[in-house]
Parts: C-alpha cells; structure tokens; sequence
C-alpha cells in the first residue's frame, strides 16, 4: 500500500518581486476558479472538455492552468452536492479561497541545490514560458520522512497565512501491507476518546480535557494551551495500543456527524457543546499514521446504528442504549455502550472484507 505523508514548509525567504508574483498567480487562479464554479453549479452535465474550459475567456492563466482550475472546480461542486446530500439539506454555491493546488505540469522540487536553500520550488507563473524558483529551508518533520525513505511528490499546495506563503510539500512511501494479525474495530466518543472491540479503552479522562477547554475563552492562550494538552493526551494514548499485534483497524466514519446533530438538534445544547471540540478527525488521523507506519490496513466502515445494534443478537432498537450502558431488548446482553459499538464497527469490517459470491 502507499502511504502518504504532507510538510508544510515556508516561502519568506522569497525576494519581494516573487512573492509579488505568487500574489498575482493566486488572485487570477481564484477569481477563474470561482467562474468556473458558477458555471459548473448552474449546469450539473458540465464535464472536463474544451467546450466548458472556454466559459472563461478573459484570463492570463494558460491553457493548462485553464484545465487544472476547471478539474478542481468540478471537484468542489460534486463533493459540495454529496456532502448536502448526506447531510439532507440544501446545497449551496461554494467560494473558492486563495489556495492554490498544483500538480508536476506547475512545480518542480529540488532539494539539490548547493547553496544556503536545501529546497527549491519551480513554478510557472502568470508569463507564459517564464517559471521562477523559490527557495525553503527543510524543517525537521520533512528531513525525518526523508530518512525514513519517503518520496517527494512533485505536487504542491500554496496558501497564505497571515501575510506569508507557505508550500505543502506531499512525500510518498510503498510498503507492504501486514498479512497476519488480528483484526480490531474503535470506536470514539465523548466521555471515553476511544473503545476497543478487546475490552479496552484509551482516554478516559478526555471529557476532563474538552470540559477544560470549554472553561477558556476562545482564541485565548489558555484556550491554546488546553488544545494542545488535550493533542499530547490523545497521542499519547494512541501510542499505547500494539500496533504490531494487528494487521487490520476499523474505524467509523464520523463524517458529517457534527453538522448533522447540530441540524437536527437531537441534543441539547449542553452536549452539543462537547461536539464543538470533538476531535475524531484529528485522532483519526493520528491513528491513520501510525498504522501505515506498522503496515496495518486501516479502514473506514459506516456509523449507522452501531451504537443501537446488539452486538451478540444483531437486535436493533433505539432504547437498547441509555447513556453510557447498552442492555438489549431481545437477548438481554449488557456491556458499555461504546465496548458494544467497537465490536459492530469491528463486525461490519470484517463484512466488508469478505468476497462477493
């Protein structure tokens, strides 16, 4: 399998009349990209052709800057409409921001350079012909995936944070998935950051973190502080599971289930308050990482009812959950209501391993 790894690396040491031209590529890139959205969102049968390329007329971008702004653009309607879709709300028309994703037609990397810059960017730029090179120094985190035998991509995404530009730069690694193992289905969630289909559990004190948090006024640094307490305690409970133990993780696939509790107002504003610094995204992630680095399989596999669903009986009724206990109404089986969601997640998994006959 091939795992892939992103470094963000910045772009001050640009000359002024680099970065002025960065500015220029970005304003244009955005401002075509956005007209291409409009188009696209009004005509659903819009598709990756010449035809809808010449919408846009008026533009300095190439044709091939031309083509990439259209691909993604295409790309941001389609995923805007699903994600309403699964949301079951109305869609509406995005707005494009000034990041710029480009591909080995636009950028270049060298890491050769036998000069004070260990890293330089080429990039194509508004004067057709003409590319410049931007310099960056590696910063720790890309020269540790480079001794781990990552691959630089020649891919690039530009974007600007408080008046600098940054580059993220994506390495890539193949390995070999793990062929023996067990299999073991997580399940998270508010009180307990993580349930095991074993029997175990990591982060029983996360609920003291996000109430922590919620105690500090945002955008403080207090409230930075608690955010990052809160990162180092679930990393370090990550780091405790076995990774070498398993050859397979499932995990559910929490998308879209904040916006969607949010919504419906399903819970009451106490709890909804929890969901704001519920970080399943991040701690997926994390989990993500380390598992591709012991060459375990991880996969996502759907939420739906795993917390209303018998794990030993397949019952599924909604009262069969109150709270933090599960006890079915069919077969009686008792355990804690997130031990009992592990195992569906880690049932539904397995399922989906299985050959189709």
């Amino acid at each position: 399998m091939k795992i892939r790894r992103s470094v963000t690396v910045s772009l001050k040491f640009s000359t002024e009349d680099k970065k002025q031209q960065i500015e220029s590529l970005a304003a244009e890139y955005q401002s075509v990209t956005q007209q291409y959205i409009d188009f696209c969102w009004e005509d659903s049968s819009s598709k990756l052709n010449k035809e809808t390329k010449d919408l846009v007329k008026d533009t300095s971008l190439s044709s091939r800057f031309r083509s990439n702004t259209l691909r993604l653009a295409l790309q941001i309607c389609n995923n805007t409409k699903k994600s309403a879709e699964a949301l079951e709300k109305e869609a509406t028309k995005p707005e494009i921001n000034g990041t710029l994703i480009l591909d080995e037609m636009f950028v270049f990397i060298s890491l050769d350079a036998p000069n004070s810059f260990d890293g330089w960017i080429r990039l194509s730029t508004l004067n057709k012909g003409k590319r410049i090179w931007i310099p960056f120094k590696r910063t720790k985190v890309l020269n540790k995936w480079l001794k781990r035998s990552f691959e630089l991509v020649h891919s690039v995404r530009l974007r600007k944070y408080k008046n600098n530009w940054y580059a993220d730069l994506i390495l890539e690694k193949e390995v070999a998935s793990r062929e023996t193992g067990q299999s073991l289905g997580i399940d998270s969630g508010i009180n307990k950051a993580l349930s095991l289909s074993d029997g175990s559990y990591l982060g029983s004190n996360y609920k003291y973190y996000t109430d922590k948090i919620n105690r500090k006024q945002r955008k403080s640094k207090a409230y930075d502080r608690a955010l990052k307490e809160r990162d180092n305690y679930l990393r370090q409970e990550i780091n405790k599971i076995d990774f070498s133990s398993y050859k397979v993780i499932f995990v559910e696939d929490i998308k879209n289930i904040q916006q969607k509790t949010k919504q419906t107002k399903r819970v009451n504003k106490k709890v909804r308050k929890l969901f704001s610094v519920w970080v399943q995204g991040k701690t997926f992630g994390w989990l993500k990482n380390k598992s591709e680095e012991n060459c375990v399989q991880f996969t996502f596999v759907p939420a739906r009812h795993t917390s209303q669903t018998c794990s030993k009986c397949r019952h599924r009724e909604k009262s069969n959950r109150h709270k933090e206990l599960f006890k079915c109404k069919q077969c009686s089986f008792t355990a804690d209501a997130d031990y009992n969601a592990s195992r569906n997640i880690l049932s539904v998994g397995l399922r989906s391993l299985e050959p189709l006959s």
